[in-house]
């Protein structure tokens, strides 16, 4: 649940995306992201953990993402992050094991 988190920060969720749609949500993110729509530049995004090398590759990080970001079915306790730059993405893994 993202839900706290927003709560924290005062951050509305979008809900409006499902499975299947981490094209149109890519491109929803790239729009905000260089039309300065984000509030500091950040966006968190909670996704279905076996399809985020799919977002990854579709928000435009190509550099084999699909090949080299797998996760096993019962890690829950990793974050993907990609962090744009106006010529590049880059990754971090960070895990959060309590």
């Amino acid at each position: 649940m993202v839900s706290p988190l927003a709560e924290t920060f005062g951050l509305p969720i979008d809900e409006s995306y499902g499975v299947a749609t981490e094209q149109d949500l890519a491109a929803k993110v790239r729009s905000l992201v260089t039309g300065g729509d984000l509030d500091d530049g950040l966006a968190v995004i909670a996704w279905k953990h076996e399809q985020i090398p799919q977002l990854a590759y579709d928000l435009g990080w190509h550099d084999k993402s699909r090949e080299r970001t797998t996760w096993r079915a019962d890690d829950y306790d990793t974050i993907f992050e990609l962090t744009y730059t106006p010529v590049s993405y880059t990754h971090l893994t960070l895990p959060t094991k309590a």
